[in-house]
């Protein structure tokens, strides 16, 4: 039972709307990683709607989404047309991804942790965040993962070069088929 349904909200659930945490595999995928998306959205399925947990969420929240006022100490988020019902940590997941792929090579994990303590200690000064959803954060980023590597290495050229797209499929295939954590569990402190 969601805490907070599309009955009681104008937007959908995550999995019913258009959205990168929300995508299928073509039907002419490598196998072993329709597996692995399958796996992961297996485990995605048993996770609970519970209160404090779920709710509205951007689903788009990465670092070209929103503005930091340093000034005023605000940020401003924009752009929210993946707007659905969701697990909030799946916000938090997307911005622990965006950072990972824009780390410089051989930095990442670094720069996740150095990431990690404001954000987590900023997001804790306004929501409760358990340990069990803390866990969950490498979860939600292996899906955005697969779902990107999904809907972006099909039709990648690299002669149409693009900066972000082209860090995140580097060795993206063998990174997803090894199953090297996206996101690794030891970079998420706060």
């Amino acid at each position: 039972q969601a805490y907070l349904s599309s009955a009681s909200s104008p937007r959908p659930p995550w999995n019913q709307a258009g959205n990168l945490f929300n995508y299928l595999p073509p039907p002419n995928c490598l196998p072993a990683i329709a597996a692995l998306h399958g796996q992961v959205m297996q485990q995605v399925s048993h996770l609970a709607h519970e209160h404090g947990a779920w709710g509205l969420t951007h689903l788009d929240l990465h670092f070209a989404n929103f503005f930091a006022d340093l000034a005023h100490n605000r940020v401003m988020l924009f752009d929210f047309d993946d707007c659905a019902c969701g697990w909030f940590v799946m916000d938090l997941a997307m911005l622990f991804f965006d950072w990972s792929v824009l780390a410089p090579p051989g930095q990442r994990e670094a720069e996740l942790l150095r990431l990690s303590k404001p954000l987590l200690a900023g997001y804790r000064s306004q929501q409760t965040l358990s340990s069990f959803w803390m866990e969950q954060i490498p979860l939600f980023a292996r899906l955005l993962e697969l779902n990107l590597y999904l809907d972006l290495a099909p039709g990648y050229a690299p002669s149409q070069a693009n900066g972000w797209v082209d860090k995140f499929l580097y060795q993206r295939q063998e990174r997803i088929l090894d199953q090297i954590p996206v996101i690794p569990a030891s970079c998420l402190v706060g």
